[in-house]
């Protein structure tokens, strides 16, 4: 059997476990826990990490173009850019506005001042767009919130803390606006059910009828948590 590559990360933790992350393996485990038993947990585990692994490379190469600065996403939809003799990328009717600086034979490259620049942009426009959304949509389902924020959270498109204030990454603003809504009602329903109950997606569920499909889509655009690090 072809041993498995993967990176060991060891912890105060009782147990081993594995994850992929970009397509790469991820094994967790005791301090003290010997390599032979960690990689008979691996051998184990072989099919199900070939699966995950398959399926997670995949994710990443459908964004491909995307992580590279070649493409932009805007409401889930690609982004139309254009050249400018501008120093900083800005937003301007319906299309981002590159500087021709980061730009090589009309196509741009990625460079740390680009994917800053973009990252700015994106946070600027996000933030507007998400509130509106999100205050729309508390009125509209009758679940009041407590404050608004934006997050930069590299698993997680959304949270509400324990006194109900919500916040939001701001790379929503790259998905399909029905990702959106769901992500806002999820975070709504713990307004009243901190938790994942049954009772918690029942209540999703009311305000939200499709949100099994929602919850498999954000798993396939998962990799746009970490997009703009």
């Amino acid at each position: 059997m072809e041993s498995i590559k993967y990176t060991l990360v060891r912890a105060k933790r009782r147990t081993v476990a594995v994850c992929i992350k970009d397509g790469e393996v991820i094994v967790k485990a005791p301090l003290k826990t010997p390599i032979y038993a960690i990689e008979n947990f691996l051998n184990q585990k072989a099919g199900w990490i070939a699966k995950k692994t398959e399926v997670s490379r995949a994710r990443l190469a459908r964004y491909a173009d995307v992580f590279a600065c070649k493409a932009f996403l805007f409401l889930g939809k690609i982004f139309p850019y254009v050249v400018t003799p501008r120093k900083t990328p800005s937003i301007k009717d319906g299309a981002l506005l590159v500087p021709q600086l980061y730009v090589e034979n009309g196509v741009p490259q990625k460079s740390d001042a680009l994917v800053r620049g973009v990252r700015r942009v994106y946070k600027r426009a996000a933030a507007p767009i998400l509130q509106e959304r999100l205050q729309t949509i508390s009125q509209a389902i009758g679940l009041p919130y407590k404050g608004f924020s934006l997050s930069d959270a590299k698993t997680k498109w959304g949270s509400c803390d324990g006194n109900n204030a919500i916040k939001l990454n701001w790379r929503l603003i790259l998905l399909d606006s029905a990702l959106i809504d769901y992500v806002i009602v999820h975070e709504l329903a713990h307004t009243v059910q901190h938790n994942h109950s049954n009772a918690f997606w029942a209540l999703v569920g009311q305000h939200y009828p499709k949100y099994k499909e929602a919850v498999r889509w954000l798993k396939e655009c998962g990799v746009l948590c970490e997009l703009y690090a």
